[in-house]
């Protein structure tokens, strides 16, 4: 199966995407003091949101150098 130049690029923008969904509900948690248990939860949020937007980036790497492979 190969893998077009127009399909890596489509990825990169769905990766993209992903990454500012990811951005924006970090910035929508709440802020400030909270019950410890609340707190725990958001930790544990931000915690997936932070992996996810690393984890886009470095798909996004791999494709990028797949494209520079690819020409």
């Amino acid at each position: 199966m190969e893998i077009t130049n127009a399909e890596i690029q489509t990825d990169i923008a769905g990766f993209q995407e992903r990454i500012q969904t990811a951005e924006n509900k970090l910035t929508e948690l709440p802020r400030g003091y909270r019950p410890y248990r609340e707190y725990k939860q958001l930790q544990k949020t931000k915690h997936e949101l932070e992996l996810e937007i690393e984890h886009c980036k470095r798909l996004i790497g791999y494709a990028e150098e797949a494209l520079k492979w690819e020409n």
